[in-house]
């Protein structure tokens, strides 16, 4: 899994958030079903419960990249207890209802919650896009529906430069998805753009001056 928040968290922290980043672990499917166990994660849930008792659970945002964007979604729809997402270049599949003769079907339910959605100027461009049965177009469904849905695109940006990813390993961030952009630049300006969104609705501050492209 690459970081976007490990890089931002202290400057988080500064602006008075709490933050839970989670890892996603893939086991072997060869073990048993039944294996997961709470010594498998009570590292985890013990520092999540220190945040939480920590945190005002009255004002929670989610915000995740490519599944995890995806899962923020999903998440927000589902629960009451969500006042904003953030979702990072990734397709909203869990929103997909549907395939009918070859063409998907979508979630068309008012969406809740504010949703900001971060993406390439590619995968943007999928989103009016009719390939793979018009895929992509979920998006475009989902966060026309939101409380206060917006897109952001970033020229030239590919899928690993929405981590830092590009900054730590040039080598590895070009090989799984790294564009014509200059990362630090980039990850600033996403980073203050994840701020005022969660800042304008989280906490009632500021105002939501968020341009379409970047």
């Amino acid at each position: 899994m690459f970081y976007y928040v490990r890089s931002f968290g202290s400057n988080y922290s500064r602006n008075g958030y709490q933050y839970v980043l989670l890892r996603c672990r893939f086991r072997d499917q060869k073990e048993e079903k039944n294996s997961l166990d709470d010594t498998w994660y009570a590292e985890d849930k013990e520092t999540m419960l220190r945040v939480i008792s920590m945190t005002d659970t009255e004002k929670i945002g989610l915000m995740g990249h490519s599944l995890g964007g995806a899962a923020a979604v999903s998440v927000g729809k589902e629960r009451s207890d969500i006042d904003a997402v953030i979702d990072m270049d990734g397709s909203m599949f869990g929103e997909m209802t549907n395939v009918k003769d070859g063409k998907f079907e979508y979630y068309t339910g008012a969406y809740p919650v504010p949703m900001l959605a971060l993406f390439t100027e590619n995968n943007y461009n999928e989103i009016e896009s009719d390939a793979y049965g018009g895929i992509y177009h979920v998006n475009k469904f989902v966060i026309g529906n939101a409380k206060d849905g917006r897109i952001v695109s970033f020229k030239n940006a590919r899928h690993m430069d929405f981590t830092d990813l590009p900054l730590f390993s040039p080598f590895l961030g070009s090989m799984l998805g790294h564009g014509d952009v200059d990362s630090e630049k980039m990850m600033t300006t996403v980073n203050g753009i994840v701020l005022d969104w969660f800042n304008y609705y989280l906490k009632g501050e500021g105002v939501l001056d968020i341009k379409a492209q970047y």
